[in-house]
């Protein structure tokens, strides 16, 4: 269990965000279409049965990733790693509508919240049975099921048992039928969301999820190959900054009104620079 691991899925899952909240999701809500998106919704998210354009197959890949990487004990670098990008996501979230600006908050804001909820589960895990936590974890998730959740809180039930899993996956302690036990119970939790949470059952989220696994365990297997070539190991460093970014800074590049073939490559790039700008600054202050 380690912050490297999984560095594929990660970087991957990143792509797929960004691709789906500034392409699909941005055409979306402003009544606007571009034909290469259209392309992809036609020939491989319906024939997959995927929909918001991979997006929340990305927003599970991070948080496969994150509770993957969890650690035994109170790991203080990995807060720092969750809390200073979902600081300076507020910060922008805050002051860009004051200027003008549009923001995209929702679902982006749960990984981070979930990422944070996390953080304190290795200092539980590891004075506990390995099984222990992972389980109160899905039983709680059981409990909000069974007391009611609203629609606008579907998005933290669907993807907080992804996150648990990963926290299973990681774990080496646990055997392989453990994991599977697992799985089958998020997936079970999965299909409950969606018979009870009212505009949930259209979006097939339990066949994400199990897209999503899938995709996580092949990643595992390639992070020796893949994992360490320098474009996939930079999309993973600066995964959170890029979900934190695309949701504030790429959605105001976007709202400037420029036509989509060059708003969205100019947000893209922005939010690229930017995510790219605290690596800079720390290996600026070591050089000196």
């Amino acid at each position: 269990m380690r912050e490297g691991s999984a560095v594929l899925a990660r970087a991957f899952g990143i792509c797929l965000v960004v691709y789906s909240f500034l392409g699909g999701l941005w055409l979306d809500r402003h009544g606007q279409r571009f034909g290469l998106v259209d392309v992809v919704r036609e020939w491989l998210d319906r024939p997959l049965g995927i929909g918001e354009d991979f997006g929340v197959l990305g927003l599970m890949l991070l948080l496969l990733a994150s509770g993957h990487a969890v650690k035994p004990g109170l790991d203080v670098p990995r807060l720092v790693r969750i809390a200073v990008p979902a600081g300076v996501g507020a910060v922008l979230a805050g002051v860009l509508p004051l200027l003008g600006g549009e923001v995209l908050v929702e679902p982006l804001v749960w990984v981070v919240a979930i990422e944070l909820v996390l953080w304190p589960v290795g200092a539980l895990a590891a004075r506990t049975p390995a099984w222990l936590v992972p389980l109160a974890l899905l039983l709680l998730v059981g409990v909000f099921l069974l007391v009611g959740v609203s629609t606008g809180f579907a998005m933290p039930v669907v993807l907080f048992p992804l996150a648990v899993l990963g926290l299973v996956l990681g774990d080496d302690r646990l055997p392989g039928w453990a994991a599977v036990l697992f799985g089958l119970a998020v997936w079970g939790l999965l299909a409950w969301t969606e018979a009870v949470v009212p505009g949930v059952a259209q979006w097939w989220y339990p066949l994400t999820a199990l897209v999503a696994v899938l995709v996580f365990l092949v990643a595992l297997r390639a992070d020796d190959t893949v994992g360490t070539r320098p474009a996939v190991r930079w999309l993973a460093g600066r995964s959170r900054w890029l979900l934190v970014l695309t949701g504030t800074l790429g959605w105001t590049v976007l709202g400037l009104g420029l036509p989509f073939p060059i708003g969205f490559p100019l947000a893209l790039a922005a939010v690229l620079v930017v995510a790219e700008l605290p690596r800079l600054r720390r290996t600026s202050e070591v050089s000196a």
